[in-house]
């Protein structure tokens, strides 16, 4: 999943949450000041080519995401046992990853970072169909089964 699913999926993600502007710069600027968050907005565009140039977040980056996110996402499908688990009978690294990568979309309950809810419209579309489905599902129950709330982050 790190290796197949994090790259692409960034790459989709954050084509979608760039499609409304200063978004990705306010949610990445939460719990900053007034002044910090006006700088981060000011500087993004910048950050923006950086994404493009770095990590293929464009159009083509994100057509080309799109059926390999499928793949991981039917990929754990397949893979989640009886007992909820992805190997094996018990918590296991495959299984942090696995809900560590698709938190972000899925965002469970649990999930410790203060995140701007108002999606643009092509992320939140991105979003309803994928939480839909029963992976995206079973990271928020594996959320609320072995997360707990976080101690750092209110």
């Amino acid at each position: 999943f790190d290796q197949r699913l994090g790259p692409e999926l960034r790459r989709l993600w954050f084509f979608h949450l760039l499609s409304a502007p200063n978004f990705l710069a306010r949610q990445l600027a939460v719990g900053c000041g007034a002044i910090e968050q006006s700088l981060f907005e000011a500087g993004f565009p910048m950050l923006r080519r950086v994404f493009a140039v770095e990590m293929g977040v464009h159009e083509a980056g994100a057509a080309e995401a799109m059926p390999r996110v499928l793949a991981c996402l039917d990929r754990l499908e397949a893979e989640i046992g009886p007992d909820g688990y992805l190997v094996g009978n018990q918590f296991s690294l495959a299984d942090l990853t696995a809900a560590a990568l698709w938190s972000p979309i899925a965002l469970p309950v649990e999930f410790p970072y203060a995140l701007l809810k108002d999606l643009p419209p092509d992320a939140r579309a991105l979003r309803e169909e994928l939480v839909a489905r029963p992976g995206l599902r079973w990271v928020a129950e594996f959320y609320r089964r072995h997360r707990g709330r976080s101690c750092e982050v209110a």
